[in-house]
Formats: structure tokens, C-alpha cells, sequence
């Protein structure tokens, strides 16, 4: 790892999300705003057993804290870039400028592995 990457503590949550889209509808980026959708199908099976995270997972203050899911890599990509326009804007912050994105595997590996090469996470 180098001393200059760090990683959230926990996933980016359904409130979190929730708050880009709202940003982006109220600045009037409607096509973003579109693109950016959570696609609420992919938690229906051939079972269709899942048919109520369709209606709640997203949406609900139950959820607020859990993991954003079924959004696609450019909507993940999208959001990063959001956030590094938000935290650098923010006049109080820590770090003098920051960009947020996706870690590489490489990245990911070494975070999962606690730093340690070797160690199987």
C-alpha cells in the first residue's frame, strides 16, 4: 500500500446513493439522473423469492445503512466522481484534494489481505 490510498471503512450505502440522485434531480442533470437508476430487477430470480427486496431494499429507512447493490459499473464510476467534486468543494476538509474511484485487483487484494502479500483473505 502507499500512504497516499485509502479505502472506506464500509461500502457505499443505499442513503449515500440516494443522496446522488437527489443531487442530480435537483440540479436538473436529468439524463444522469436517468442513467444512474438502480436497476431494482436484478433482485428477482427464476423464483422470484426476492420479490420484496424489489419493492424495499432501495428505498426503505431500514435499509439506509446497507450496501448499494445492482447498480452497474459506469452508475459505481459515476458516483465516485460525484463525491470527489463534493469532498473537494467542501471547504473543511482534510486532505487539500482527493479523488475518489474504484480500486484496481491489485489494491483490492492487498486491502483484503490486511496489507500482508501472502495472506489468503
Amino acid at each position: 500500500m502507499t500512504d497516499n490510498l485509502y479505502f472506506s471503512r464500509y461500502e457505499t450505502s443505499n442513503q449515500e446513493y440516494r443522496l446522488y440522485l437527489l443531487y442530480l434531480k435537483e440540479t436538473n442533470q436529468i439524463d444522469l439522473f436517468n442513467a444512474n437508476q438502480l436497476d431494482t430487477s436484478k433482485w428477482l430470480g427464476d423464483k422470484k423469492i426476492n420479490k420484496p427486496f424489489v419493492v424495499y431494499y432501495h428505498f426503505s429507512k431500514s435499509y439506509n445503512n446497507y450496501p448499494v447493490v445492482t447498480i452497474t459499473y459506469d452508475n459505481a464510476i459515476n458516483f465516485c466522481n460525484w463525491m470527489t467534486q463534493q469532498y473537494n468543494r467542501n471547504q473543511s476538509r482534510k486532505f487539500k484534494k482527493v479523488m475518489f474511484r474504484l480500486p484496481t485487483e491489485k489494491e483490492w487484494t492487498l486491502a483484503a489481505s490486511a496489507g500482508k502479500e501472502n495472506r489468503i483473505f
